[in-house]
Formats: structure tokens, C-alpha cells, sequence
């Protein structure tokens, strides 16, 4: 497999340093090592990882590890190992809060966390397949609506954003959101077609109604609907489209 892009996000320099070298002689790259919550989101916008390692407790702050994942998750989508000394319920339910791919204790085997990495990332990566009985084919879905269903053709999709337990559902020529019922983790694993990409954890996209991107939001659909994204989210799509470059005339400035 080619190699993972990896951020760890530890107090411990002699920690870090360990699992560092224990990535990198699994064949990874590690984009660097955040000691706190604000240096691991500066390096989360300066290169976007595919996958984080996370402890619980950052220095004085019992949950700082916690609240790194939280902030660069509504930025940016990656698989979270939280790797850890805190065995105690409170602090293992706010991690579940993240959705973690995997909770490791320490201290920890390398080959064990080499293949956790792993797993976690193919398991991200790969979607399951859609559960028989809840669509009508290919083209369109029945969304959980109301006291029953709404049926939605899946090229009238823009983008479907989370509400907490619930998913705004954004339509062509439709000025007002539909409301669903169900969270947008639940949702994502019906849209295996490439044109559907997750940017964040709250934000999923079809791709075949971008129109226009900015560096802090996209435009939407023929009625150009204006989305809020982060710059680690612009970056990550850009890397997703055929871009054309240009250079600059001769003498420009």
C-alpha cells in the first residue's frame, strides 16, 4: 500500500518520537508532531493528513487531545486512533464522541499500532456497500422524511451538511433545505459513486454541481449556493480535481 500521511498529536516528545519512528519504519510520513491544540491545527491547514494519532490528555488539559480531533474534524475528514493512559468511562465516551477508528493503551506494541493504522485507513478509505431494501436503484433514494419517506434523485443532490443527529439535504432549485432524520455518518455509505466526496465531517458534496471554488467557500449548483469551507477542505479538493495551472506573463507582477 502506498504510504500514510500521518499527524500525532502528543505532549511526549519521547512518545512522539517512538511512534514517529515506528511509522516511518512502517514504510508512513508523519506531516509532524502537535503538542497542543493549537499547533496541531496549524499543521492540519498546512498539510492535510490522512490519518491521526491522538493522545488523550495534552499537558494540563485532560481532554485536550479530545478537543484537537474535535476542531480539526469540522475542517477535515481522516480516521483518528486515540492512543492512551486514560482507561477511565467519562474519558473513553467523550472519545467516542469522535468517532475514533481505533482506542489503544498504553503502553502500546508497535506492530499492534502499525496495524491499526492500517486497518483504520482501508476501512476509511474503502466504503461499505449500500444495505439492500433502502434504495430504489441507482438514481434515486428513499431519505427517511417526516412520517415517511421522500424519494430524491441523486443528480438533484448539491451537498448534504449535518445538523447534529440530523442532515440538511440541499436540492437543485430548492431554496430551503430538506431536514433528515438521520446523521450524515449513516448516510455517507449509500453514495459509493466518485462524484460524492465527504470534505469535513459535517459537509458532503456532488462533485457534479461544483461550480465555482474560492479559498474559504465553494458555489453550487446553477444557483451558485455559497458553502463555507476551511483551507484545509480547499486543499484537499484541489488535490481531488484536474486543475489547470497557468504562468504568469512575462513581467507580470
Amino acid at each position: 500500500m502506498e504510504p500514510i500521511k500521518i499527524l500525532i498529536i502528543e505532549d511526549n516528545l519521547m512518545t512522539a518520537a517512538d511512534i514517529r519512528g515506528y511509522m516511518e519504519d512502517a514504510g508512513h510520513t508523519v506531516t509532524g508532531v502537535a503538542r497542543n491544540q493549537k499547533e496541531a491545527v496549524r499543521l492540519v491547514k498546512n498539510d492535510p493528513p490522512d490519518l491521526l494519532i491522538a493522545d488523550i490528555t495534552l499537558g494540563e488539559v485532560e481532554d485536550g487531545g479530545i478537543k484537537a480531533v474535535k476542531e480539526i474534524l469540522d475542517q477535515h475528514w481522516a480516521p483518528v486512533i486515540y492512543l492512551t493512559a486514560r482507561t477511565d468511562d467519562e474519558m473513553v465516551n467523550k472519545g467516542a464522541e469522535t468517532a475514533p477508528s481505533a482506542y489503544l493503551f498504553k503502553p502500546f506494541r508497535a506492530e499492534e499500532l502499525a496495524i491499526q493504522v492500517r486497518l483504520a485507513y482501508e476501512n476509511f478509505t474503502g466504503r461499505p456497500e449500500p444495505s439492500r431494501g433502502e434504495t430504489i436503484g441507482e438514481d434515486s433514494f428513499y431519505f427517511p422524511f417526516k412520517t415517511g419517506h421522500l424519494r430524491v434523485k441523486t443528480d438533484e443532490i448539491l451537498f448534504l451538511k449535518a445538523l447534529g443527529y440530523c442532515t440538511e439535504l440541499h436540492l437543485v432549485r430548492q431554496k430551503a433545505p430538506q431536514v433528515i432524520g438521520t446523521n450524515l455518518g449513516k448516510l455517507e455509505r449509500y453514495f459509493t459513486k466518485p462524484n460524492f466526496i465527504r470534505l469535513s465531517k459535517s459537509l458532503f458534496i456532488n462533485l457534479d454541481h461544483l461550480r465555482q471554488i474560492e479559498r474559504d467557500c465553494i458555489y453550487m449548483g446553477d444557483d451558485r449556493v455559497e458553502v463555507k469551507i476551511s483551507e484545509a477542505n480547499r486543499r484537499g479538493l484541489m488535490k481531488k480535481l484536474q486543475i489547470v495551472r497557468t504562468r504568469k506573463s512575462p513581467g507580470a507582477s
